[in-house]
C-alpha cells in the first residue's frame, strides 16, 4: 500500500510538472500571437470540479429515483468511477465500466 502510495505522488508530481511547462510553452506562442495569459491550470481545476459535480449528481438522482420507486438500491455504470456505497440509506453500487 505504501509502495502503491509513493507511485502515485510522483506521478501527481510529474503530471503537475508537465502542466507548468505546457503552460509555459503555451503562453508563449499565445504572447508571440497577441493574446493574453491563459492558465491552463485553472481550466483544468475547472474541468475537474465539473466532473465530480456531475457524477455527485447522478449518483443523487439515481438513488432518489431508486428511494421514489420503493428499492433499496441501485446498480449502474458508465461513470468511470467504481463504487459501492450507501447514501442516506440506498446502497449506491456503480461497476464503474
Amino acid at each position: 500500500m505504501i509502495q502503491h502510495a509513493k507511485w502515485l505522488a510522483y506521478l501527481d508530481d510529474t503530471a503537475y510538472t508537465v502542466i507548468l511547462l505546457l503552460n509555459r510553452w503555451f503562453n508563449r506562442v499565445r504572447t508571440k500571437l497577441g493574446f493574453n495569459y491563459w492558465s491552463l491550470s485553472q481550466y483544468l481545476k475547472h474541468q475537474v470540479k465539473n466532473a465530480v459535480n456531475f457524477i455527485s449528481q447522478f449518483e443523487r438522482v439515481m438513488t432518489d429515483e431508486a428511494r421514489r420507486r420503493g428499492y433499496d438500491g441501485v446498480v449502474c455504470g458508465h461513470i468511470h468511477k467504481a463504487e459501492i456505497r450507501d447514501l442516506d440509506g440506498i446502497l449506491y453500487c456503480n461497476d464503474g465500466d
